[in-house]
C-alpha cells in the first residue's frame, strides 16, 4: 500500500506537532496507518457514495483525539491524506464545514492529476512520519 499527502494535509500536521498538547498525533498517525493493508483502513465515516474510491472521515485516539480525512483508491492500493485536525484544545473542532471538505476533495484530485504530492513514510523504530515531495 502507498501513502501519499497533498500540501494542506503535510502543512496542518507539521503544525500540529509544533504544538505540546499534539505530540500524540505522531504515534497515533503511525499506529493507525502502518503495517495495515488497504481493508483495514475502509472503516469510518463514508463521506462520499464511491465504493472503489471512498472519502473517509476517521476518529484517532477516540472522543478527544483527532479526526483524520483520507482517499481510499482501493483498485491501486493508494491512500491520499487529505486533512487532520485535533477535537480539543486551541486548534480543535468538531468537524471541518462542509464545503472544506469538499473543497478540499477537489483539492486532492487536482493534486493527483498533477502529480504534486508527497509521499508518506514511516520510521517504525522513532515511529515519526516523514514527507517525500514527488513533484
Amino acid at each position: 500500500m502507498n501513502i501519499y499527502c497533498i500540501l494542506e494535509f503535510k502543512e496542518q500536521y507539521e503544525k500540529l506537532l509544533k504544538k505540546k498538547a499534539y505530540k500524540s498525533i505522531e504515534e497515533s498517525l503511525f499506529e493507525y496507518l502502518f503495517n495495515k493493508n488497504i481493508d483495514d483502513l475502509k472503516s469510518g465515516t463514508k463521506l462520499n457514495s464511491n465504493s472503489e474510491t471512498p472519502y473517509i472521515k476517521k476518529r484517532i485516539e477516540g472522543r478527544g483525539g483527532f479526526r483524520l480525512y483520507y482517499l481510499l483508491a482501493i483498485i491501486k492500493e493508494n491512500v491520499y491524506l487529505i486533512y487532520l485536525h485535533p477535537k480539543k484544545g486551541s486548534l480543535g473542532m468538531e468537524n471541518i464545514p462542509t464545503a472544506k471538505r469538499t473543497e478540499l476533495l477537489k483539492q486532492t484530485y487536482e493534486s493527483i492529476r498533477q502529480e504534486k504530492l508527497y509521499s508518506v513514510k514511516f520510521d517504525s523504530i522513532n515511529k515519526k512520519c516523514s514527507f517525500e515531495k514527488l513533484f
